[in-house]
């Protein structure tokens, strides 16, 4: 990279890629259940498409991101270049064969694959960057993209109350052709040097090289289902607490615009604490915000339990990218945030056919309790295994 680059900031260019992601994450995962009960699924069909889109996308995450770390490979900004083409044509699509609800099930799975194989690459392009020496504040770009995310769930909410989910193919198109052109201008990643080409080590190599790290996964698997269960049946509980599609607008919103004080002032955090104690940390919070969301009597004290979002998901979006920049050298980079991310997804997988089936068998409130539960057991593993300074060993 030339130190013309190097000496201007890369955030905002970086900000309004991941603006555009998180809108493009409010239109497909955030309203997935909108969606798709419109086309005729029930709760435990939205909840299978959910998990076969995690299930292929949690197999090729860490193939991805071997494959990215690789000096040979064409590199992490082409592959997310080629992941956000790929979407805006699946938007297309959903637009073409809207009345084929078979084609509308099988073409939102795609679309909502592909938006997770992208998430672990942006992580790793940012983190990249700024390992590279480039001035990147990856807080407040995360920050501003939880604006976006809750100015977009507050205006879909209600355009779609106005004009039904035919607007949301289009939406994806939009979002994710705006991300693919400014993502052309941001620099890529400088290759690794040559001496790093016989380090790549597959996925057993990387468990023995990094154990604590794995055993982590774990714990934030569970702490990632009870968020799941959240975040992709909003409908459903806020339709238990007596409202409709505006108000899981707000919800999301309120959530998403908590998260932005936390996230922009996370520089400031890292100077009283690392990252691994804010990472900690969080899952407390997960904790909170199921237990406050089961308990919630009414949509007003929903939105209030939002609150809790400003140390959860606030946190651990951020601590995260830091904290495995921190334990991983520098060839396993992406491996890294790609296994952070798969394991993510293996969440969204369980927790989307768990979560529709304990919906229509038992109701919103038995999902709920179990979400707590699994926040409270992740919450417990986390802080066992965080407990060492790098996990790339066990003593």
């Amino acid at each position: 990279m030339s130190s013309t680059a190097k000496s201007r900031s890369m955030t905002p260019l970086y900000s309004l890629i991941t603006c555009c992601y998180w809108m493009g994450f409010a239109v497909i995962l955030g309203f997935a259940s909108v969606y798709l009960l419109a086309k005729g699924y029930t709760n435990s069909q939205i909840g299978l498409i959910l998990a076969i889109s995690g299930l292929v996308s949690a197999i090729l995450q860490p193939i991805l991101g071997t494959y990215a770390d690789k000096p040979t490979s064409i590199g992490v900004k082409k592959i997310v270049l080629i992941c956000a083409g790929l979407l805006l044509l699946t938007g297309l699509l959903l637009s073409a064969f809207s009345r084929s609800q078979v084609l509308c099930g099988l073409l939102f799975g795609l679309a909502i694959a592909l938006l997770q194989l992208l998430q672990p690459l942006l992580n790793a392009w940012g983190i990249g960057t700024v390992s590279a020496g480039n001035k990147l504040n990856i807080g407040f770009a995360r920050g501003l993209s939880s604006l976006c995310y809750a100015a977009a769930s507050a205006i879909i909410g209600r355009l779609l109350e106005k004009s039904g989910v035919g607007l949301l193919p289009w939406l994806i198109f939009v979002f994710f052709l705006l991300l693919g052109l400014v993502g052309f201008f941001f620099p890529a990643l400088p290759p690794a040097p040559a001496a790093e080409k016989t380090k790549s080590i597959d996925f057993f190599g990387f468990c023995k090289k990094y154990p604590a790290y794995m055993a982590t996964l774990l714990g934030c698997l569970l702490i990632f289902i009870s968020h799941v269960f959240l975040n992709n049946y909003t409908f459903q509980i806020t339709q238990a607490k007596g409202g409709g599609s505006a108000q899981m607008g707000i919800a999301m919103s309120l959530a998403a615009i908590l998260e932005v004080p936390v996230l922009m002032g996370f520089s400031f955090l890292q100077k009283k604490k690392d990252a691994r104690f804010w990472f900690r940390l969080s899952g407390l919070f997960f904790v909170l915000k199921n237990l406050g969301t089961w308990l919630a009597p009414s949509i007003g004290v929903f939105y209030a339990v939002q609150v809790f979002q400003m140390g959860g998901w606030a946190v651990i979006a951020i601590a995260s990218i830091y904290y495995i920049n921190e334990l991983m050298d520098p060839e396993d980079l992406v491996k890294g945030q790609a296994y952070y991310s798969m394991a993510y997804t293996i969440a969204n997988l369980s927790a989307s056919l768990l979560g529709g089936r304990l919906i229509d068998t038992l109701g919103v409130n038995a999902m709920l309790i179990v979400g707590t539960i699994a926040a409270a057991v992740g919450w417990g593993i986390v802080l066992i295994f965080t407990s060492k300074k790098r996990g790339k060993s066990d003593d």
